[in-house]
């Protein structure tokens, strides 16, 4: 059976037009499938991004939280250091003024030893102007006036004297308390200060000569966390970064496939179009 030329020309148009559409239709489905595989990757990366992000602002968040915990501790021993500077400087006054309390404790000891010896000497002379008296009137009164107020007098000064020893002496135990309690916070701001700035080292913890973390001061085992910290954030950041730039490159070649899928799409329905015009 033969075809005219017009029946052959239009048979080859049609063939020529099937086998373009049958390539589009080849090509929109591998089209279709990297859009999808891309869309699939865009979303599971959008997702570990989502992730990334947090975990990179708890790490900033926990090195900021660090980081203070740091600078709190510091600060304490900073003051205790200071705490124990000053009960160190208490300590070493309290005991000078005790020292000094006792050696005037001494010297009035001393002095008031002294008068009772005069007193007694007074009173001896006193009793001995008397017995002269009674037996000589050309003594005068005014002698055994001046003698008896000598020994007034000094009778006086001893009691005084005992008044300001009694004074000396409860004086001298709030000195001795004031010194205890300088002791007592020496010793509790040196612990103190001991505990906190005392080092170890917690990565040889199973050592017979390190006790590790155990053994370490809180400024340490602050320090050491705040370290790790910063490595964890480093690390978060690092991550983050990664996944990002996936993100950016997988999102290009997503738009570039859909941009490709939408140009053979069109291209299909002009095809189609003109195959169904001829």
């Amino acid at each position: 059976m033969s075809f005219s030329p017009r029946t052959q020309m239009a048979t080859g148009v049609a063939n020529s037009k099937k086998a373009e559409i049958d390539s589009l239709t080849d090509q929109i489905n591998n089209a279709q499938y990297e859009v999808d595989q891309l869309t699939a990757v865009v979303q599971s990366l959008t997702a570990k991004s989502t992730q990334f992000s947090q975990f990179l602002n708890e790490a900033d968040s926990n090195k900021t939280m660090a980081l203070g915990h740091l600078n709190k501790v510091t600060d304490i021993a900073s003051s205790a250091k200071h705490t124990r500077s000053n009960t160190i400087t208490s300590v070493k006054q309290t005991r000078e003024a005790k020292q000094s309390m006792s050696q005037a404790a001494e010297q009035v000891s001393y002095l008031i030893n002294k008068l009772i010896l005069a007193v007694e000497l007074i009173d001896k002379q006193v009793q001995s102007v008397n017995k002269l008296k009674a037996s000589n009137p050309i003594i005068p009164d005014q002698l055994i006036s001046e003698l008896s107020k000598a020994s007034t007098d000094a009778n006086n000064a001893i009691a005084t004297t005992l008044t300001s020893i009694s004074s000396g002496y409860a004086a001298e135990a709030s000195l001795l308390e004031a010194f205890k309690i300088a002791e007592r916070g020496y010793v509790v701001a040196t612990n103190l200060h001991n505990k906190i700035i005392q080092t170890g080292n917690p990565d040889n913890a199973n050592t017979k000569t390190d006790l590790g973390k155990e053994s370490a001061g809180i400024q340490y085992l602050l320090q050491d966390a705040y370290d790790q910290a910063v490595k964890t954030y480093g690390q978060a950041l690092a991550a983050n970064d990664i996944v990002t730039v996936q993100l950016a490159f997988s999102q290009t070649q997503l738009d570039d496939a859909t941009a490709s899928l939408n140009s053979l799409n069109s291209g299909y329905s002009a095809a189609e179009a003109a195959a169904f015009a001829a």
